[in-house]
């Protein structure tokens, strides 16, 4: 209300940021209404080239997928990759031909053992209009996941080789740990898939703290845990819920407390009912 009404001709970068922050709190907030109003407010104006644009799209994209339109989710993301090039093909023949081109390569650069060495000496990545793009395609493969679509390791292999050609980023844990659940928990490699886990979390520290519920979760739901015993796996899920709360990712705190619940019934804990099932609902009901 503070801004004037052609702010974003007249003070296009501070309204800009003002407008991007306003969307995000609002999505937090479950506010959808003000949330989509101050996108419109940003995604119709013509002026604004699209790399600017793409803070607002992730807001909007991702309030899609949380409200459970995920197809639609999956169809704009497409759509707003597209504008910079970024295609995957639709054909089901040649999605299937090239995933398996992709996991050989990497299962040979597994074998030789120098493609998770390569990967944790990369640079870090930079370039801003890059990572947010990857943080486009990591949300795609999420989607994708939900919907059971064969598209799904092809984004995930982009961004591997994203990071490969431009270095480290926020995206390539989870891009390590998806691969690992490949390797374990399609091809039966168990090896292989603890060590992409193991290797993304080595990466915490190296990439960003915002990652590390979303990764600890991942790598110890379907990843190490092929060759640890499960009740290691526990604290670990523990401190993946505490770091996702630290930095706002409630998806992957839910996950991590449902894990946590889960194993500890596996192996013979006490579930200290109240306790657990009380941070489930209050996740459950903060998200929604």
């Amino acid at each position: 209300s503070f801004l004037e009404k052609d702010a974003l001709c007249s003070n296009r970068q501070l309204a800009l940021d003002l407008y991007s922050t306003g969307a995000a709190a609002e999505s937090c907030l479950g506010n959808t209404e003000k949330m989509e109003r101050y996108c419109k407010a940003v995604l119709q104006q013509e002026s604004i080239p699209i790399e600017d644009k793409l803070r607002v799209y992730t807001t909007w994209l991702d309030s899609l997928g949380n409200s459970g339109d995920i197809k639609q989710a999956v169809d704009e993301t497409l759509r707003v990759l597209r504008k910079f090039g970024i295609r995957f093909p639709k054909n089901k023949t040649i999605q299937a031909s090239l995933t398996l081109s992709n996991v050989l390569k990497v299962k040979r650069g597994l074998k030789r053992g120098n493609l998770l060495k390569q990967i944790v000496s990369l640079p870090i990545e930079s370039d801003p209009v890059r990572l947010k793009l990857l943080h486009l395609m990591d949300r795609l493969t999420v989607y994708l996941y939900y919907i059971k679509d064969d598209m799904m390791p092809l984004v995930m292999f982009r961004n591997l080789q994203w990071t490969l050609k431009y270095g480290l980023n926020n995206v390539t844990p989870a891009s390590l740990t998806t691969m690992g659940i490949i390797f374990a928990g399609i091809l039966g490699d168990l090896k292989e898939g603890s060590d992409c886990a193991q290797t993304a979390l080595d990466l915490i520290s190296k990439v960003s703290p915002l990652v590390e519920g979303r990764t600890l979760f991942v790598a110890h739901f379907a990843g190490v845990i092929w060759t640890s015993p499960m009740r290691d796996m526990i604290k670990p899920l523990q401190r993946a819920y505490n770091a996702a709360l630290r930095a706002g990712d409630k998806e992957s705190a839910c996950w991590a407390i449902y894990c946590f619940i889960l194993y500890r019934f596996q192996t013979g804990f006490s579930l200290d009912l109240g306790k657990t099932f009380y941070k489930c609902t209050w996740l459950i009901c903060a998200k929604k």
